[in-house]
């Protein structure tokens, strides 16, 4: 016997994914786990899916799940949450230029977590090495050549810390995006020391 799609039924006792030539993709376990989801008006705890998946054949099963998707939480983030991501490709893009995980969890109140899961399940790198080095600001740039002119030579990490104002960001953030303090200390202009 076999269902509409072509796959044959399992046999009593036999799962979907027993059957040669099945295999359960992320696409089709999250499928499944957003009906169910519907169906039940919740998201269940792995307990209670693998009591739900052994009485209906065609949920995959619990092992399968985590399997494709590495843990119970991943999934119910890619199940659940990834669709309250609005301009996901916005957001990467701000990602890639250089604003953190962080930052943009804080501007769009989703978890940090939330927003790399749905990048990593949309194939868009999130990997530190594919960001591109993002140009410091104005501020940061005039605030390190001032302090160069007036210490006779290029600052360190610290000194510019020491005398940065309010609204300028660290040193170490500045490195963060725009590479090493070598790198930022020429964006501004300002000669490194040898």
């Amino acid at each position: 016997m076999t269902t509409e799609s072509g796959v044959p039924e399992p046999e009593p006792g036999r799962r979907r994914s027993d059957l040669d030539g099945h295999h359960w993709t992320k696409v089709n376990v999250r499928r499944q786990l957003r009906i169910l989801d519907a169906r039940l008006g919740h998201w269940p705890s792995l307990r209670e899916y693998r009591e739900l998946a052994e009485r209906d054949h065609r949920l995959p099963p619990a092992d399968d799940v985590l399997r494709v998707h590495g843990s119970w939480s991943a999934v119910r983030i890619a199940v659940t949450e990834i669709q309250r991501v609005p301009r996901l490709r916005t957001l990467h893009r701000s990602y890639m230029a250089g604003a953190t995980a962080r930052e943009l969890s804080e501007r769009t109140g989703i978890s940090r977590d939330t927003i790399l899961i749905a990048f990593k399940e949309a194939g868009l790198p999130t990997g530190r090495s594919s960001r591109l080095k993002a140009r410091p600001r104005d501020k940061e740039l005039v605030m390190i050549r001032r302090l160069a002119k007036r210490l006779g030579r290029a600052p360190t990490m610290s000194e510019y810390d020491a005398n940065r104002g309010a609204g300028l960001v660290t040193a170490q953030a500045l490195t963060r995006r725009s590479g090493r303090w070598r790198d930022v200390l020429e964006m501004a202009g300002v000669e490194p020391p040898r």
